[in-house]
């Protein structure tokens, strides 16, 4: 009975307020995901970052078709200004599908050396999210790329800012007051700032309506924005410089 207990709590549909990081509710970004991915949600949900947390694989978000979130049922991350340091190839965070969400405040940092990782990638439709007032940062990228990564990216795949299929990968987000640079001396960043694709057989009718404001993007290697297949997308008010450029 107390096993059937413990199993029917772990695979319960979350909501209220929960924290994560050292001593939270869920110690890594990577259960607070699988938590949601797995068992949904049953109402607005709220989570606090309470420390640094540092992680060596993509934090994949993915939506629960049986309890998804919705205009009501969404998800809030405070990042309360603490550091996400994320090592994996390639995203730190995708968001597979994932719909009202909202990350405000967070630090993230890749920390890896090669040319195609990213900070945070849209696909599958990932729909009236929000990133907002976060730092999007390399601190150890030395080189550059013209088919490498971005800082934020709306991509069909998980190693390639430019997949394009036939949905939008994200429709209806808000990019919004994020820093985007690289840390460490004389870097020339990722590939592109941020690389949208939208879908090529819907984009002539179907509005993405993605909106990128007051994000400053620094030290990007090749295109400070590439927006492709997209219909209604706003870019407004983004300071964008490559500094550190040396070549393209």
């Amino acid at each position: 009975a107390a096993l059937l207990s413990v199993s029917g709590w772990a695979s319960a549909q979350i909501s209220g307020t929960v924290t994560v990081g050292t001593g939270g509710t869920y110690s890594n970004f990577s259960a607070l995901a699988s938590a949601i991915s797995g068992s949904g949600v049953s109402g607005a949900l709220t989570v606090n970052v309470i420390s640094n947390i540092t992680e060596s694989v993509t934090v994949s978000f993915t939506q629960n078709a049986s309890n998804p979130t919705t205009a009501t049922n969404t998800i809030t991350i405070n990042g309360n200004g603490y550091n996400f340091s994320n090592s994996a190839t390639n995203a730190a965070i995708l968001m597979n599908g994932m719909d009202y969400m909202t990350i405000d405040g967070l630090v993230i940092q890749k920390t890896g050396t090669g040319t195609a990782q990213f900070g945070i990638i849209f696909q599958n439709q990932a729909n009236y999210n929000t990133i907002e007032n976060c730092t999007i940062e390399y601190t150890n990228l030395s080189s550059g790329s013209t088919a490498g990564g971005a800082y934020i990216a709306f991509t069909g795949s998980t190693t390639s800012a430019t997949s394009t299929g036939t949905s939008h990968n994200g429709s209806y987000n808000i990019i919004d007051n994020n820093l985007m640079r690289t840390t460490n001396s004389n870097s020339p960043g990722p590939c592109y700032g941020i690389a949208v694709n939208g879908g090529s057989s819907v984009y002539s009718s179907t509005p993405s309506n993605n909106t990128f404001s007051n994000n400053t993007i620094q030290n990007f290697y090749y295109f400070g924005f590439r927006n492709y297949y997209t219909n209604g997308d706003q870019f407004v008010n983004n300071d964008i410089s490559r500094a550190n450029a040396t070549t393209n």
